[in-house]
């Protein structure tokens, strides 16, 4: 078995499962309704979500994509080896509002 496919649901009720289905190195995707909800995915992608199944593709694909977006401004450093790396810490700029949309939206996801 190469991962496991849940309902995104469940990757919200029980996120602690994450880690544990890590551990197993196993792959996990996930489908349903929230999949179709660009903030639903992008918070699955922090969560250590693979893949999700949507029905929205272009539009999800866009919109995440928006989200995990590294800005220009990000320059080549040079790590302490002396070799070229790039910075691959990308931490989204939610505004407040953004966030504040994004904590009232995790308790209606996970009922």
């Amino acid at each position: 078995m190469q991962g496991i496919v849940s309902e995104a649901r469940a990757v919200f009720r029980f996120p602690t499962a994450i880690p544990k289905i890590k551990e197993a190195d196993l792959s996990l995707l996930t489908y349903g309704t929230l999949n179709n909800v660009p903030e639903a995915v992008y918070m699955q992608h922090l969560m250590g979500v693979n893949g999700v199944i949507v029905d929205l593709v272009p539009e999800i694909t866009g919109a995440v994509s928006d989200l995990i977006a590294v800005p220009e401004t990000d320059v080549e450093i040079n790590d302490l080896s002396g070799q070229v790396a790039k910075d691959a810490a990308s931490t989204p700029n939610f505004t407040q509002r953004e966030i504040s949309f994004l904590l009232r939206l995790m308790p209606e996801l996970v009922q």
